[in-house]
């Protein structure tokens, strides 16, 4: 099961995928707490991926709009292509 990250505390949702992806476990944590998370891909904007930290970024899509499905399904695909996951 893939487990994806955002920037916000106290929140877990489980959502079944369609297009081939098993289902996706989504946490949010705050930044401060990103490092203890295990995480397959983190989620986060412009304005805290320079505060991300630097042993994550490599595994983190950078969103402009989190409510844009298209933009964030296009900017996960390429990611998980680039992770070759």
């Amino acid at each position: 099961m893939s487990r994806f990250e955002r920037h916000r505390q106290d929140e877990h949702r489980e959502y079944p995928c369609s297009g081939g992806k098993d289902d996706i476990e989504v946490e949010t944590v705050d930044l401060g707490s990103v490092t203890g998370v295990d995480a397959d891909v983190f989620f986060t904007t412009n304005e805290l991926f320079d505060n991300f930290p630097d042993e994550l970024k490599s595994k983190t899509v950078v969103l402009d709009n989190f409510v844009d499905l298209a933009s964030i399904k296009e900017k996960l695909d390429e990611k998980l292509t680039e992770l070759d996951a």
